[in-house]
């Protein structure tokens, strides 16, 4: 997946076409904004761009380059994800930072794409920052994350910050029509519930199962049903989606959320609390120190 499979996002799009076209490219870029707006499909995008042997916006797909790229086994492209909950320093110290120093192997760049950047330990950011302080040439790394404040101000101040938006429901809505065979009613309905959010509206068509879930009347609600679903993984992993959902619909409401921040924190808290559970934490202990600030708002 790459710029062609981006949408709403047409003023990020802009700045990375008049970057690559004045051959000023930042060695580091934070790709801000909420998950499954677009922020990993556009550093895939960039990837392509960058590791083509065209130069060709989003990849050729036809040179050597881009046909490893798109089989997951180019030598010039890392992506490093959480372990767990955490990025971790030796993901940094022995992975990354020894690549980076090898510099690239075939392509023009070596990209580095840190998904999740807000998961990254204090001594793991503090690891990847000498090296975005002296970065070594002609390698590019791309940080996804929720928002500057989810990432070490030292850390911020040496990328260039790119911010995605939540995408318009019509856009998401005729995406889901066209692209992915949609009926107009199902792609009406999973637009207004993924409050934005593309890659959701997409994981939902696949799983339709997940609509089927009854939403807590209020967050409070949610609370009391804690002692049941605390103790199992799947269905702690569905309320907090839920949870999540209902949080996503009252930020993007004209009249929502009167502190802003605090339910995007929340939010981003919730997410938090996923990948918690994914990474085989007990949701006893997910709830309690993820999930609870987030109830508060």
């Amino acid at each position: 997946m790459g710029f062609r499979e981006l949408i709403g996002q047409d003023e990020a799009l802009g700045v990375l076409r008049r970057t690559l076209d004045s051959g000023r490219l930042a060695h580091a870029w934070l790709f801000a904004g909420p998950p499954g707006v677009g922020r990993k499909t556009a550093a895939n995008g960039l990837a392509a761009t960058l590791l083509c042997e065209r130069q060709v916006w989003d990849g050729c797909g036809e040179c050597r380059s881009c046909r490893r790229r798109m089989n997951g086994n180019h030598t010039d492209l890392e992506t490093i994800r959480p372990r767990g909950v955490n990025i971790r320093i030796e993901q940094i110290r022995e992975e990354l930072i020894p690549s980076a120093q090898r510099g690239p192997l075939e392509a023009p760049y070596k990209v580095f794409i840190i998904e999740n950047a807000e998961a990254l330990r204090t001594e793991s950011a503090n690891a990847l920052l000498k090296t975005l302080e002296e970065p070594p040439a002609s390698c590019v790394f791309i940080l996804a994350a929720p928002g500057p404040r989810s990432v070490l101000p030292t850390i911020v101040s040496r990328c260039r910050t790119l911010r995605f938006t939540p995408v318009p429901s019509n856009l998401i809505a005729a995406w889901l029509e066209d692209k992915h065979g949609a009926a107009p009613g199902t792609a009406e309905r999973l637009a207004r519930y993924c409050a934005g959010r593309p890659a959701e509206a997409l994981e939902l068509l696949k799983h339709p199962e997940r609509l089927d879930i009854r939403a807590p009347a209020n967050r409070w609600e949610l609370m009391t049903q804690a002692e049941g679903w605390t103790s199992k993984r799947e269905d702690a992993l569905e309320n907090i989606r839920v949870l999540r959902a209902q949080l996503h619909q009252e930020l993007v409401q004209p009249s929502g959320a009167a502190d802003r921040a605090a339910m995007a924190e929340a939010i981003s808290r919730l997410y938090a609390a996923e990948r918690a559970v994914l990474g085989n934490v007990r949701p006893r202990v997910t709830l309690e120190s993820a999930l609870l600030p987030a109830l508060k708002q």
